[in-house]
């Protein structure tokens, strides 16, 4: 019964920012900014949620003994995280590169395109490469008041993006804002 009261008293503080962000961003006509393709748990490929679960820059099982075992590369065919010594089997399957940066993990913004609309999340420059980061980073300090902040976790971001992460685009609330916005 908690639980679901506070999934609904999340759900309507979201749907309110973003309602209002909404109308901050395209004036009088809002709606008409968004994709409304669902995105709720049904809907998320299963190679995603592995790769949103994924712990990656591990050591590999499999290569323990192994130098440079880290699993740094993830098969979407086979929903794996790779270490480099894992790669010769998977040569000709669909492979994504996982990089860090403030030690999260990130994708770069093109390979990150080829697979999901990454449309209104923050990309991040680093080494002259634009990239996403998978996940909701933690909460190092207090948020501040104003400003544009991510709809879903509420961390700071530039105009106009939404989102902080692919994880918050993709979380369960998401698609039940869209829709509301079109029933009032």
């Amino acid at each position: 019964m908690l639980s679901t009261l506070l999934s609904m008293c999340v759900c309507v503080c979201a749907y309110a920012r973003l309602w209002r962000r909404m109308v901050k961003l395209k004036g009088e006509q809002p709606l008409q900014t968004f994709n409304t393709h669902e995105v709720g748990l049904a809907s998320i490929p299963r190679w995603l949620e592995v790769l949103l679960a994924k712990e990656f820059f591990n050591s590999c099982l499999v290569h323990e003994a192994e130098k440079k075992n880290e699993e740094n590369t993830f098969c979407l065919d086979c929903c794996t995280g790779l270490c480099s010594h894992c790669l010769p089997p998977h040569k000709a399957h669909n492979l994504l590169q996982i990089r860090r940066y403030v030690y999260q993990d990130v994708l770069r913004l093109s390979d990150a395109y080829k697979l999901m609309d990454c449309s209104s999340v923050q990309s991040y420059k680093t080494n002259s490469t634009k990239v996403v980061f998978l996940n909701q980073r933690p909460m190092t300090r207090q948020l501040k008041g104003s400003g544009n902040s991510c709809i879903i976790c509420y961390r700071n971001l530039q105009d106009p993006n939404l989102f902080c992460s692919i994880s918050c685009k993709v979380c369960p609330f998401y698609p039940f804002l869209v829709n509301a916005l079109f029933l009032l």
